[in-house]
């Protein structure tokens, strides 16, 4: 039979095949049959269709019905410059998974179809077993648009082969675009599954840095990286190979492994002001297995850095996962601080730095290897904890707080990036420091709840730092101090106003020998400080305390200049006392030296005792001393062996107390043992010394050389039963006496008492009595006697030298 096309179109199904039947315009076919006994055989081989406008079918069909036993249908069906309109009548929809079906008339949303065929060969009928008809197809399209998912960017442009068998369906991808990427040749397949289908999608793609913006937030790599993943601006270039797994279940998950390859990629966070450059390496996601345990290669603050991904369950969360990223490198601290925009050397002479370029002025010399983690996990503020052991690291800082390079002491700080009111960063430094730092945009918040300073533990400090514009406030308030300092953008001073300022004498460590430099390695570190670049500073304090006791009101200025640190107007108000004078800390012959010029004038010198730790044994009405003292190393090394200087002394109208160790009045002055010379000269005038010794006034001068102190020319002390006359020299350190006393007594009308205060014997006693009579009162007015003192501060030796002298 010979079909042509007539006014009517003609109509062609397959109901067991195809869901509707096809109707064509034009039809050109010669089928032909025949009959074999039970055999009945249909068939067709020169078919041409043309449907709609521009396509052309051919096709060809074998029919073989066998009244005893199996029917089979062969069938053949090519096209040409069909369109993705017509896929869901070609395709066998009675035989090909729903879920296939419903992909691939509704992903593929677009396409020239410009060749293809369709070939089905097997058993038909009703009871026929699954499987028992093959079927498959192929076409060629162009200029396609496919959504294979809808969280996912289409591909447009796209062009390539569909090769499906038995309803496995392979989309072979020759070229195409997806997010501003031009796709490499890639594959979809499409496998059934039961009750559904599986889509496996395998792209790459080059990826410019400018497109990873748009797959940040128009794809599942937006969720998988994280909010802060979208604040992170990138360079270089980037090789991208996408798996994506889609179950076409409802509901279903998909599944996708991603391959990134870089070798000049960088990538910075302006808020954080951080950048990774020179990024190489490869780097899998998978999104059920995690990541590939390879590192990534980069630079980060121009060091080299290694850093890895990883995934893994919350036990707490099940179902939940954390993302983890590890960072590990070294960094060097003082050009941390550089590229931070702070000046790190110092700006001296290089013979007076002696070559040291590494010296950092903020006291850092080196680097440490570090390990620094973020962990992300959904609806959770990310975490990041920095670690290091600081070894490689000197710290040239004061007291507990210093360390050598070669010295561990680790340090782990824990970073909130979305703290309350701005950037948390919660640290613990090993036997030195905890702290609790919250950064603002105005500032800052720091709490250190313990703050180790030798054997002490400090708790509780609070400061707070506040950016005015054009200066910095730093409040503090803590056990130890509370108040606050101004740091002036300009060339104002810096201003600390102190209400209490508690100082804290720890005996134990002053024992503590420390390690002894020499005198290159103290003019070194001397010279490191680069005093010229310090500001200058005012500090007052209210209330000054030495553990339990007040020091009264204090106020000074600091003057920084080129090697020298003068400390000037110096005021300190102690009770009744008050003290005046300046000092400075210099280099001088080339030694580091300390020197100190004022006074202290006013009441007891008995208010004093706090500051010395002692209890002064004599009370007085009215003190003026005047001091010019140097003395080699910093002003907290002051030892009295090494003291030079002067020192002129006048105390009026008190009592040397003989509830105390009389001996300590005399070791501030540096001279001698009291009672053992009351003692020697066996005296017991209960009457008159029941409370001390009084005296009307103590004046004197002396002179201090390396520790010898030289009553220059003596030490006076007047009372109301006679006068001492001091003079002659003590050794401060070794505490050896080697002076003069005199000793000037009154003669009243007792001379055998005065007889025995001058040690005489009772034949001389009764000779100055007749004296005291043939002479009247020259005599009487002035007696002295005068004696050789020697032996140590603690075992002094007096003796009589000599009655009825001068005293000159």
């Amino acid at each position: 039979v010979v079909a042509r096309a007539a006014e009517q179109p003609i109509t062609l199904a397959f109901p067991e095949l195809f869901s509707d039947a096809w109707s064509f315009g034009e039809v050109a076919a010669t089928v032909a049959w025949k009959l074999d006994g039970p055999i009945t055989r249909v068939y067709a081989d020169d078919i041409s269709i043309t449907y709609g406008k521009n396509t052309h079918l051919t096709g060809a069909f074998d029919l073989k019905l066998d009244q005893q036993g199996e029917d089979n249908l062969g069938l053949r069906v090519g096209v040409k410059n069909a369109d993705a309109s017509m896929l869901g009548a070609f395709v066998p929809g009675k035989i090909v998974d729903p879920g296939l079906y419903e992909w691939l008339t509704t992903a593929i949303k677009k396409a020239d179809i410009t060749s293809g065929v369709f070939y089905g060969h097997g058993q038909i009928g009703n009871d026929v077993p699954p499987g028992s008809f093959v079927s498959s197809m192929w076409y060629e399209f162009d200029n396609a648009t496919v959504q294979y998912d809808t969280q996912w960017p289409e591909v447009t442009e796209a062009r390539g082969r569909v090769a499906i068998q038995n309803g496995d369906t392979l989309v072979s991808l020759a070229a195409g675009k997806t997010g501003g990427l031009l796709l490499n040749p890639g594959t979809v397949a499409v496998t059934p599954e039961k009750d559904s289908a599986r889509v496996r999608v395998d792209v790459s793609a080059p990826v410019p840095a400018n497109a990873i913006a748009y797959w940040m937030q128009n794809s599942p790599f937006g969720d998988m990286a994280g909010v802060e993943a979208a604040k992170l601006d990138y360079g270089g270039n980037y090789e991208l190979g996408l798996a994506i797994h889609l179950s076409l279940k409802d509901g279903a998950e998909p599944v996708v492994e991603a391959n990134v390859r870089t070798s000049n990629g960088s990538i910075s966070y302006p808020e954080a002001g951080l950048r990774w450059d020179d990024i190489s390496g490869a780097l899998t996601y998978h999104s059920v297995k995690g990541f590939s345990t390879s590192p990534l290669e980069a630079t980060f603050l121009d060091e080299p850095v290694q850093v890895t991904f990883s995934q893994s369950s919350l036990d707490q969360a099940p179902g939940m996962t954390s993302l983890t990223i590890q960072q590990t490198g070294t960094l060097s601290v003082p050009d941390v601080l550089r590229q931070a925009g702070l000046p790190t050397s110092n700006p001296k002479p290089e013979a007076e730095t002696e070559g040291d370029s590494q010296s950092s002025r903020y006291g850092f010399t080196g680097g440490a290897e570090y390990s620094a983690q973020l962990e992300l996990v959904a609806n959770r503020p990310p975490r990041v904890t920095v670690r290091s052991s600081l070894e490689g690291l000197a710290i040239d800082w004061p007291g507990s707080f210093s360390k050598k390079a070669a010295e561990a002491a680790p340090l782990s700080v824990e970073i909130d990036t979305e703290a309350e009111g701005g950037l948390g960063i919660v640290g613990q430094w090993e036997n030195r420091a905890t702290f609790d730092l919250l950064w603002k945009n105005t500032g800052l918040e720091l709490t250190f709840g313990k703050l180790y300073l030798g054997d002490q533990i400090l708790t509780n400090i609070d400061l707070e730092a506040l950016d005015l514009g054009d200066r910095w406030v730093l409040t503090t308030r803590s056990e130890r101090a509370v108040g606050r300092i101004v740091f002036p953008d300009d060339n104002r001073p810096v201003t600390a106003d102190f209400e209490v300022l508690r100082l804290v004498r720890d005996k134990a460590a002053a024992k503590d020998a420390p390690e002894l430099l020499t005198i290159e390695q103290q003019l070194k570190a001397f010279r490191a400080m680069d005093m010229a670049s310090w500001p200058d500073v005012d500090i007052a304090i209210s209330e000054l305390r030495l553990n339990e006791d007040s020091l009264g009101r204090w106020s000074f200025h600091l003057r920084p200049d080129h090697q020298k640190l003068n400390i000037i107007g110096i005021e300190g108000r102690l009770k009744s006392l008050t003290l005046l004078g300046d000092m400075t800390w210099s280099v001088i012959n080339n030694q580091e030296t300390s020197q100190f010029s004022g006074t202290v004038h006013g009441g007891a010198l008995a208010d004093l005792s706090g500051l010395f730790d002692s209890e002064i044994p004599l009370s007085n009405k009215q003190s003026n001393i005047e001091l010019k003292l140097d003395w080699p190393g910093r002003p907290d090394e002051f030892e009295l062996a090494d003291v030079n200087g002067n020192v002129k002394v006048r105390l009026d109208d008190g009592v040397i107390l003989k509830s105390n160790n009389s001996a300590q009045v005399f070791r501030i002055f540096n001279l001698l043992n009291a009672d053992t010379l009351w003692r020697r000269l066996k005296l017991d005038f209960s009457d008159l010394y029941e409370r001390g010794v009084a005296f009307d006034a103590i004046s004197g001068k002396a002179r201090l050389d390396e520790g010898l102190l030289i009553l220059d020319p003596e030490l006076q002390v007047v009372g109301p039963s006679g006068a001492f006359k001091l003079s002659g020299s003590t050794n401060l350190e070794k505490e050896i006496l080697d002076m003069r006393l005199v000793v000037v007594l009154p003669l009243t009308q007792n001379l055998p008492l005065a007889a025995l205060l001058l040690g005489a014997s009772a034949p001389i006693g009764g000779a100055l009595f007749v004296l005291d009579k043939v002479l009247g009162d020259p005599l009487s007015k002035l007696t002295s006697a005068t004696y050789s003192v020697t032996g140590t501060w603690d075992a002094p030796k007096v003796n009589l030298s000599q009655v009825f002298d001068t005293g000159k």
